[in-house]
């Protein structure tokens, strides 16, 4: 019987845990969905917020603007007079400024009415300074440029003659070169010749010597 109570109990307990557990799971899956349900909503706000924003913004400028004309274009009686008499100043003080500005333009042509010519004068002396400067320069290089093609002339013949001598000496010294050589041979092939007859001499000399031997070998035996 208390076994049977036991699980019994147990049971109960693990219902209860299960039942807790799957309120939980609900819960946390409200929460998510109404998480889920602001993000869409303040997605969905954004553009619209913009758009009111701005349209806000379109309608301030528009009745600001609308508000800036009617007061230009509304002025009060007492201060037109003082106005008038304000633009009328203004508009003698540019007129001034305006026949200031014409008489310095006049001014100014007839300075330079009267100075263009001195200065084309000017211009033209000192260009034909500088022309004279560079066709004197021009000349000075052309006989420089003269004197070093001679110059260079000379020195190419000079060189020229030097390569001749050069040859020349070479030629000379291969023939003296080949000369003393057919002379050196033929003292070589002299001396060859007395070697071999030396060497003749020699075997000569020695035959005599083994003959001369011989015969005193004999004569003492004899004896």
């Amino acid at each position: 019987m208390n076994k049977f109570y036991e699980k019994i109990i147990l049971g109960f307990l693990f219902l209860i845990v299960l039942y807790n557990l799957v309120n939980c799971n609900i819960l946390e899956g409200k929460r998510r969905r109404r998480r889920r349900k602001r993000r869409k909503r303040r997605k969905q706000r954004k553009p619209n917020m913009k758009k009111t924003n701005m349209k806000n913004q379109i309608m301030r400028k528009r009745n600001m603007i609308k508000v800036f004309r009617k007061k230009q274009n509304v002025f009060p009686k007492a201060n037109t007079n003082n106005k008038d008499v304000k633009q009328d100043k203004e508009i003698s003080i540019l007129n001034g400024e305006i026949k200031k500005i014409n008489t310095n333009l006049v001014n100014t042509q007839r300075i330079t009415s009267e100075k263009i010519p001195s200065l084309i004068n000017h211009i033209k002396s000192q260009s034909e300074i500088r022309l004279n400067k560079i066709q004197s320069q021009i000349s000075n290089n052309n006989l420089k440029n003269q004197q070093l093609k001679s110059f260079s002339e000379k020195k190419g013949r000079e060189i020229q003659g030097n390569i001749d001598l050069l040859s020349s000496d070479l030629a000379n010294n291969n023939i003296k070169y080949s000369d003393q050589m057919t002379e050196v041979n033929s003292q070589l092939y002299s001396l060859q010749n007395k070697i071999k007859s030396y060497e003749e001499n020699n075997l000569n000399i020695e035959e005599m010597l083994k003959n001369v031997n011989l015969q005193l070998d004999t004569k003492y035996v004899n004896k």
